[in-house]
């Protein structure tokens, strides 16, 4: 039945108040003496009449016919095309993808009733979502599950996107939920599923595998890639590595060490075959090879793939190492753990022509020195010797006359302050006394556990001044010849210094301190000996004066290795790292240096990037201080990257420099493969749905069809009563009948 419908113009009480006053207007009637009976009953019929019609519009009727109709709705399937889909956790050792074609083909019965009243869609998603065909027969699955990515996000927008104009009435989300997707992909699931939330779209999941990993997939897999990045011309590189087994359990497994060689080719230099006898046990690999050409090369260390092996991407793992041409080898031994030692290996260490061996030997223990020590010692061990403040008890006489001898054959060595460095730590003894610059008396020991003895040291701030020799000495170089004096003056003091009795005859005092007392003495005894008085160089460093600090100490270190007129000259690159996975940002660092190691502020860098392709593109590099950074984003494609920087100056030629680095190929689907059953739980309860095991969707199918996804749609239809031609007719006739009869009978 139709419903009716007043919607009266303006109060309805100032509407009933104009009718009665119009209706209290037919009283006044034509005089009776010129008109009958019945003349004045028609004239008060036609008045009454247009009166009513007037009622009748200003109360505006009209009818609502109400109509309820069914509205179909679409539900739509997601399922998960991933490799990690290929994962055999499940029950009887089935893959996660079987078992999702399992758990459709037992819903398709109940499928194939609801399509009466429902548009029922499948899609498959991993890196795309596609939609795919089917049939009460079967729904048109890939074979494999081969997808590189999986992502949810995009999946759950694209559902949403091609739901067209009817009702997206559920999703439901079968797959292991380990959301996998790199750069524009990469899509929170949430935020989509927010949306469909608001629309009231249900989604309902079933998650497939297990939070453990692999399951009973068999895999043999390299991690923790150990390789010094730097290593000088014949030298032993050793390049180490964990190798983990799952399921090839007493097999074989043959590992190779891989070196490029000059031509850009990678050739196996070393092997090693290790068997394991529990599955999922892991062993060190350590392999050797020894440079012999000097450049920047790829290393790569590679498990042979096994038979049925499914991920194969992490059975190596490469990186890049700089092969160095007549580098520097330093031993520095320390008594004690002091600052100084961390920022004097801070300025060297960050070096690429030093290496540079750290340790620490507690003179008071029963045995100082550790067994491997007599080595450090032999000839081809290293060039230079650092010792620091270290007392002369702790060497074993064997080591003691090695290190002597080695000094007077060519070595560098550097002596440091301390409080047993010097005559208070007894170096005034053979066979340390010849290789001393300086002079020092029998009496000038420090004995453990005793007072410091103030009259062996400098106390107070010592400013250090180069002698006139020092002004022109190469250790002592800090800016050019004019500004040399300058430089040093800037510099903070020294907190105290050893004090030297005297210099040894054809020594060279390079340091001295506002009283002339000498802070740095070298002198020459086959090989070249530096002994410094101080031990708080750190605080120039501290103070800001880093770039003279690394100068100073570099200098030291070529003059001590007769290497002075071979500086580094010219552009350079720094990387973090040389290993990123796919999608990580790779921060490079650029800069410009004069043949004294001065970076060239006023030089201008231009820099580019050549990817595994071939194909280049322009850097843009942002001055920072001294450097110049720029950031690469786009690292999506596995292989190796190189980083080519030129730079400009008026007065030094810079030339160019490369560095390169690696994308790693990954399987991100299979690298950890183990299920998120988290984020299925998240979604589903996120938009009141339901987070099911696979086994329950049949079910789950029948209940909501019983309650009905589709909709009921409510349509009304209003009709105007007194917006209509004939009502305005109607009125018009009766004014204009009244009008005419009055006139008819002489009654205006």
């Amino acid at each position: 039945m139709p419903e009716i419908l007043l919607r009266p113009v303006g109060h309805p009480y100032l509407v009933m108040a104009l009718i009665l006053l119009l209706a209290a207007m037919l009283y006044f009637g034509p005089s009776r003496q010129k008109t009958n009976k019945l003349q004045r009953m028609v004239l008060f019929a036609l008045r009454a009449g247009a009166i009513a019609l007037l009622f009748f519009v200003l109360i505006r009727p009209g009818l609502i016919y109400t109509d309820v109709q069914k509205h179909s709705a679409t539900i739509v399937f997601l399922l998960d095309q991933s490799r990690s889909m290929q994962v055999t956790d499940g029950v009887g050792g089935t893959s996660r993808y079987e078992e999702l074609q399992n758990q459709l083909n037992a819903s398709l019965p109940q499928l194939e009733t609801m399509t009466e009243d429902l548009e029922v869609k499948f899609y498959t998603f991993g890196q795309e979502t596609e939609e795919v065909a089917w049939s009460p027969e079967g729904v048109q699955l890939p074979e494999l599950a081969e997808a590189p990515e999986s992502s949810y996000g995009t999946a759950l927008r694209t559902a949403l996107q091609r739901g067209g104009n009817k009702r997206l009435a559920a999703i439901f989300l079968l797959g292991d939920g380990a959301n996998r997707a790199l750069g524009d992909r990469d899509i929170p699931p949430g935020e989509p599923a927010r949306i469909l939330q608001k629309l009231g779209t249900r989604i309902y999941t079933f998650g497939l595998g297990q939070p453990g990993g692999m399951g009973d997939t068999r895999d043999v897999s390299l991690k923790n890639l150990r390789v010094n990045e730097t290593v000088f011309v014949k030298n032993i590189l050793t390049v180490a590595a964990d190798l983990r087994v799952t399921g090839y359990s007493n097999k074989p497994i043959r590992v190779e060490l891989l070196f490029e060689n000059p031509s850009g080719e990678e050739e196996v230099v070393a092997s090693q075959t290790v068997e394991v006898s529990q599955t999922g046990e892991s062993v060190p690999i350590e392999l050797e090879t020894s440079p012999q050409t000097p450049g920047e090369y790829r290393v790569t260390l590679r498990a042979i793939p096994q038979s049925g092996e499914l991920l194969q991407t992490n059975n190596q793992l490469s990186t890049f190492v700089i092969v160095l041409r007549g580098g520097i080898n330093i031993l520095y031994l320390e008594g004690v753990a002091r600052a100084e030692q961390k920022y004097l290996r801070w300025s060297l260490g960050g070096w690429q022509n030093i290496n540079l061996d750290y340790f620490e030997i507690n003179a008071r223990s029963s045995e100082p020195f550790p067994p491997e020590a007599e080595s450090w010692f032999e000839p081809d061990a290293y060039d230079i010797y650092i010792i620091g403040d270290l007392d002369t008890q702790a060497y074993p006489a064997p080591i003691a006359e090695a290190f002597a001898e080695q000094v007077k054959n060519g070595k560098g060595l550097l002596f440091l302050g301390g409080f047993h460095a010097y005559g208070a730590g007894g170096y005034q003894q053979e066979p340390f006394a010849d290789l001393m610059p300086i002079e020092m008396d029998r009496l000038e020991r420090q004995r453990f556990g005793e007072p410091i003895r103030e009259d062996l040291h400098l106390l107070g701030p010592q400013r250090m001044i180069p002698t006139p020799t020092g002004e022109r000495h190469f250790v002592m170089l800090l800016g050019s010849p004019a500004e040399n004096l300058s430089r040093w003056n800037e510099l903070p003091p020294l907190e105290g210094a050893n004090r030297f009795l005297g210099v040894k005859r054809l020594s060279q005092v390079l340091a001295q301190n506002e009283k002339d007392q000498p802070l740095l003495v070298a002198h020459d005894i086959g090989g070249r000996v530096l002994a410094f008085a101080g031990d708080s160089t750190w605080r120039w460093w501290m103070r800001g004066f880093q770039e003279q600090h690394r100068r100073f100490w570099r200098q030291a270190i070529l003059w001590l290795a007769r290497k002075e007129d071979q500086r580094d000259e010219g552009v350079w690159i720094k990387l973090e790292k040389r290993q990123y996975a796919p999608g990580d940002r790779v921060v490079i660092r650029a800069g410009a240096q004069n043949s004294q190691g001065e970076m060239l502020e006023d030089a201008q860098l231009s820099a580019e990037i050549e990817l595994p392709d071939g194909q280049r593109q322009p850097l843009t590099l942002q001055k920072e201080g001294l450097d110049w950074t720029a950031t690469f984003f786009a690292t999506e494609q596995p292989g190796d990257y190189r980083v080519i920087a030129a730079g400009e100056h008026p007065e030094v030629e810079l030339g160019q420099a490369t560095a390169r680095f690696l994308i790693q190929e990954r399987d991100l689907e299979l690298d950890n493969p183990a299920a998120d059953l988290s984020l299925l739980n998240e979604l589903a309860l996120l938009t009141e749905g339901e987070a099911l095991a696979p086994e329950q969707l049949p079910s789950l199918l029948k209940k909501l069809q019983q309650e009905g996804l589709h909709s009921e749609v409510e349509t009304q239809t209003q009709i105007d009563l007194y917006d209509n031609w004939y009502v305005l007719l109607l009125f018009v006739g009766f004014l204009a009948t009244e009008w005419f009869l009055r006139k008819r009978w002489s009654l205006v």
